[in-house]
Protein backbone atom coordinates (compact mmCIF):
# COMPACT_ATOMS: atom_id res chain seq x y z
CA UNK A 1 0.00 0.00 0.00
CA UNK A 2 1.41 3.20 -0.98
CA UNK A 3 1.87 6.51 1.62
CA UNK A 4 -1.12 8.28 0.99
CA UNK A 5 -0.60 12.27 -0.58
CA UNK A 6 -2.41 14.22 1.69
CA UNK A 7 -4.02 13.35 5.64
CA UNK A 8 -6.80 15.47 6.74
CA UNK A 9 -8.06 15.96 10.39
CA UNK A 10 -11.31 18.55 11.00
CA UNK A 11 -11.83 18.62 14.37
CA UNK A 12 -15.27 19.92 15.33
CA UNK A 13 -16.20 20.20 19.28
CA UNK A 14 -15.84 17.02 20.52
CA UNK A 15 -15.74 14.95 17.34
CA UNK A 16 -12.47 14.27 14.63
CA UNK A 17 -13.27 13.44 10.95
CA UNK A 18 -9.75 11.60 8.76
CA UNK A 19 -9.59 12.11 5.56
CA UNK A 20 -7.32 10.41 3.44
CA UNK A 21 -6.82 11.41 -0.07
CA UNK A 22 -9.94 12.91 0.32
CA UNK A 23 -12.04 9.74 1.35
CA UNK A 24 -13.25 9.85 4.77
CA UNK A 25 -12.90 7.63 6.83
CA UNK A 26 -16.74 5.69 7.46
CA UNK A 27 -16.87 6.59 11.26
CA UNK A 28 -16.40 10.12 12.95
CA UNK A 29 -13.49 9.73 16.51
CA UNK A 30 -13.61 10.93 19.52
CA UNK A 31 -11.48 13.94 19.60
CA UNK A 32 -8.88 13.09 22.42
CA UNK A 33 -8.07 9.91 19.23
CA UNK A 34 -6.94 11.76 17.14
CA UNK A 35 -3.19 13.24 18.10
CA UNK A 36 -0.91 14.58 15.33
CA UNK A 37 3.04 14.96 16.57
CA UNK A 38 4.33 18.27 15.01
CA UNK A 39 8.18 17.51 14.24
CA UNK A 40 9.71 19.57 11.55
CA UNK A 41 12.42 17.17 10.56
CA UNK A 42 9.98 14.53 9.94
CA UNK A 43 7.32 13.02 7.86
CA UNK A 44 4.38 14.46 9.08
CA UNK A 45 2.21 11.93 10.91
CA UNK A 46 -1.43 10.86 12.54
CA UNK A 47 -1.89 8.84 15.42
CA UNK A 48 -5.14 7.35 15.49
CA UNK A 49 -6.77 5.52 18.64
CA UNK A 50 -9.49 3.53 17.48
CA UNK A 51 -11.66 1.33 19.74
CA UNK A 52 -13.96 -1.81 19.45
CA UNK A 53 -15.79 -4.84 20.47
CA UNK A 54 -13.45 -7.54 19.14
CA UNK A 55 -9.92 -7.03 17.79
CA UNK A 56 -8.44 -9.10 14.99
CA UNK A 57 -4.67 -9.03 14.16
CA UNK A 58 -3.17 -11.54 11.13
CA UNK A 59 0.74 -10.76 11.70
CA UNK A 60 2.23 -12.47 9.05
CA UNK A 61 5.88 -12.33 9.82
CA UNK A 62 7.21 -13.95 6.10
CA UNK A 63 3.98 -13.75 3.84
CA UNK A 64 6.25 -15.89 0.83
CA UNK A 65 6.90 -18.86 3.15
CA UNK A 66 4.11 -21.66 3.81
CA UNK A 67 2.49 -21.91 6.80
CA UNK A 68 2.81 -24.67 8.92
CA UNK A 69 1.48 -26.37 12.43
CA UNK A 70 3.79 -26.38 15.15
Amino acid sequence: MARPKRIDVVRKGRIGHVLVDGVELPFALPREAITVPVHPDQIPTVHLQLSADQVHVVNQCCPDEKETDQ
